[in-house]
């Protein structure tokens, strides 16, 4: 009986330590392969849907979740993933994994099978700009800022740009600026020799408009702006740029000399 305890003694200390190094090996990402007989170093896939849900196939396999998911443990190489979601086309995807990094494929738009239409207005306008990264589009049936519309998708709305009142309305416009994920414009326009600016912020009520036409003395290259903080816009002229602050309404006058490029 001794003899029998001492076995099964001398056995689970075999498998503590063989298997408590190959679990602490599997917690920083490592796994045996079989066919080379050695640990290596895994990699993962990530993925995110827009609409989330859709099933995930790696090569053949079907994956137990839905996205967003992770699949975890794969050993270095080359994969193709399948996102698959009924109503809506397949994506696929070839994807190399490398050891210890993931491969992240964030916010996959699938297409619909069909496009059901959706009729924003009844009004006909003559050109749509988006704003990417708000709730906005710019509608427009002319070329003066009176016939500028804001559509509101979430609202599902239309209103003028500018209120009944507003003195510019007649404006031409001649160049509109904008900022993904901002909800300013400027809006430059009128006669050749005597360009007039204007800071435009959009609200779902009304637009706050601001004249900075006498911050700006020669006609700027670029007009562009922090779209997280916007209170402050640039403008960039050959060799240097201006920043106009626009809560204080004061000019610095070359901010930055000797500009050969920008990025914000």
């Amino acid at each position: 009986m001794e003899l029998i305890r001492k076995i099964i003694f001398y056995i689970f200390v075999a498998a503590y330590l063989v298997v408590c190094p190959l679990i602490i090996l599997y917690s920083f990402g490592y796994i045996v392969n079989p066919l080379k007989e050695h640990l290596v170093y895994t990699g993962i896939i990530y993925l995110s849907t827009t609409p989330s849900g859709a099933q995930v196939f790696l090569e053949k396999s079907q994956y137990k979740n839905k996205t967003p998911a992770t699949i975890h443990d794969l050993l270095p190489g080359k994969y193709t993933v399948r996102v698959l979601l009924h109503g809506y086309r397949p994506w696929k995807h070839g994807v190399t994994v490398e050891k210890g990094k993931a491969a992240a494929f964030e916010k996959i738009l699938l297409i619909p099978d069909r496009w059901i239409p959706r009729q924003l207005s009844a009004e006909a306008y003559a050109d749509l700009t988006p704003m990417p990264g708000n709730d906005y589009f710019l509608l427009s049936k002319d070329g003066k800022l009176k016939d500028f519309f804001v559509y509101d998708w979430k609202r599902g709305r239309v209103r003028p740009l500018l209120s009944a009142q507003a003195e510019l309305k007649d404006l031409r416009v001649s160049e509109l600026f904008s900022r993904e994920d901002s909800q300013v414009l400027v809006v430059s326009g009128g006669a050749v020799w005597d360009q007039k600016y204007y800071y435009l912020k959009l609200t779902p009520e009304a637009t706050e408009v601001q004249d900075i036409s006498g911050f700006i003395s020669d006609k700027p290259l670029q007009i562009f702006w922090d779209p997280s903080g916007h209170d402050s816009i640039f403008t960039l002229h050959r060799g240097y740029i201006d920043r106009i602050d626009i809560a204080a309404s004061v000019l610095y006058p070359k901010c930055a000399d000797d500009v050969r490029g920008w990025g914000i």
